[in-house]
């Protein structure tokens, strides 16, 4: 069975909203950033992160209950929040953990056959 990451909830948008980074969320940041996972997890470890990759990174974390939200609509209710870190910090905590996790779990654990169709 595979790994799915433990929800962390975060409030934005005057609630408390669960965020999530599967593999979905994760290409999402990556399509969104224009940038590899991995120069996005170097970018925000750095001094000086780009703020559209904070938001892109909150955002995708909430696509696994809100679907059709919107990168802008995370900038506005980040516009709203007193202390914007208190809501990027998890998040950015929450993806760096699942892809560590993700990389840990997924080493040494061979592959899977997968059953082909037949026609």
């Amino acid at each position: 069975m595979g790994y799915l990451p433990d929800f962390v909830d975060v409030r934005i948008g005057g609630q408390v909203r669960p965020v999530r980074y599967g593999m979905n969320s994760i290409r999402k940041i990556e399509q969104e950033t224009g940038k590899s996972i991995t120069a996005v997890i170097h970018e925000v470890s750095s001094p000086g992160a780009s703020l559209n990759t904070l938001v892109v990174i909150v955002w995708a974390g909430l696509l696994v209950r809100t679907r059709n939200l919107t990168v802008d609509q995370v900038g506005d209710w980040l516009d709203e929040t007193e202390d914007i870190a208190e809501v990027c910090r998890p998040c950015v905590d929450a993806l760096s953990e699942s892809l560590e996790r993700k990389l840990t779990t997924e080493q040494g654990s061979g592959y899977e056959e997968v059953p082909q169709e037949k026609n």
